[in-house]
């Protein structure tokens, strides 16, 4: 009888890690921002900072650039967090 309990108890405790899990991924999906979105967002002068994540070597492989983008190392943006305007939508870019 004590192995059923503990048994069930288990289950019941991985079933609800499994629920947390998929919420989380579901609201990932939705939060994210796809190119078309971001240029109609940008064309439309919507309040957006764009901050580019990629770290060195991906910038010296694609000199691509989102015009106006705030270019951050990941490893600094704990320094540099002053440089993104905390009243304005954040889209965070990285690879």
């Amino acid at each position: 009888g004590f192995i059923a309990v503990v048994a069930a108890l288990l289950g019941m405790y991985v079933g609800w890690k499994l629920v947390k899990r998929r919420r989380f991924l579901r609201e990932l999906r939705t939060a994210r921002v796809t190119p078309d979105q971001l240029k109609t967002m940008m064309e439309a002068d919507k309040d957006v900072v764009i901050v580019d994540l990629r770290n060195e070597q991906d910038n010296a492989n694609d000199a691509a650039r989102i015009p106006g983008a705030i270019r951050v190392a990941p490893a600094e943006l704990d320094h540099r967090y002053e440089e993104i305007p905390p009243n304005r939508q954040i889209i965070l870019y990285c690879t």
